[in-house]
């Protein structure tokens, strides 16, 4: 992708590619929306992403990720827009998405998420819309939630922290 320095959308999803090079996106430096879904991706590279500073929104749903990268998604300050679900992730850090600062929507249902750590979206206070269904979250404590004074939405179904807290 080299040359294509002017691309704003790049929908890679659902082809048969298994892995990506850390380095085919670092040419595209006016990205805005980057759709990985689909590909059977189980690791991603560190770097993947980090001359995309403009990206708005990214799709990697319905791969096999299981963890991210430490620092993976550092620098992207203006992404709005995160598409998780349907993947194995499992673990998910206080740094994860600490740079986010503009994220309005995350997308981690249908995962193998168990916990999060207290404050863990204390950098995403524009943060309306969280999916969390269809995990194994066994606890949700009230500090999870501290700092997103601009929350509509959140999705906790299919769940053992809602048996927790209505059975």
């Amino acid at each position: 992708f080299d040359d294509l320095t002017s691309l704003i959308d790049l929908d890679l999803g659902y082809n048969k590619l298994r892995e990506i090079d850390g380095n085919c996106l670092g040419s595209l430096r006016n990205l805005r929306g980057a759709s990985l879904a689909g590909m059977n991706l189980k690791q991603l590279p560190p770097q993947l992403f980090r001359n995309n500073k403009k990206l708005v929104t990214i799709g990697m749903d319905d791969n096999l990720i299981e963890e991210f990268p430490q620092n993976f998604f550092a620098g992207l300050t203006d992404l709005e827009n995160l598409f998780l679900y349907r993947n194995k992730i499992h673990t998910v850090t206080s740094n994860t998405f600490k740079d986010l600062e503009n994220l309005k929507e995350l997308s981690l249902d249908y995962n193998n998420l168990r916990y999060f750590p207290a404050r863990v979206w204390q950098n995403n206070k524009k943060l309306e819309k969280v999916n969390l269904g269809e995990n194994q979250l066994s606890n949700i404590v009230d500090s999870n939630f501290d700092f997103m004074e601009k929350l509509r939405f959140i999705e906790l179904k299919g769940n053992q922290c809602i048996k927790k807290l209505y059975g």
